[in-house]
């Protein structure tokens, strides 16, 4: 998931003349598990179905259906949106002790 949203941060950002992308992970009191990632882009997106799809040329767009179906997988959850030319990404597991 980490990789995933990393990557689309990095190729988000090398589109926009700000470059910015901050990533935290934090595990709050060994129950929850966050990712939080919020990365400039040149404020270009494509949705479809209420999803985010790949606005590279070959892209395909499934790299953020594979984080939420992962984050699911575990009993979580991730959501994506952006405000102007800023894109966030947030996933939330539990933590099974």
């Amino acid at each position: 998931m980490v990789g995933n949203i990393l990557e689309n941060a990095v190729v988000a950002c090398q589109q926009d003349e700000e470059k910015i992308i901050q990533l935290t992970i934090l595990a709050e009191n060994r129950a929850q598990l966050y990712i939080v990632a919020v990365n400039s882009f040149d404020g270009v997106y494509r949705r479809q179905d209420g999803r985010y799809r790949s606005t590279k040329p070959n892209g395909n767009g499934i790299g953020l259906d594979s984080v939420t179906a992962t984050a699911e997988e575990y009993g979580g959850v991730a959501q994506f949106s952006h405000e102007g030319k800023r894109f966030y990404s947030n996933v939330a597991i539990p933590l099974k002790q």
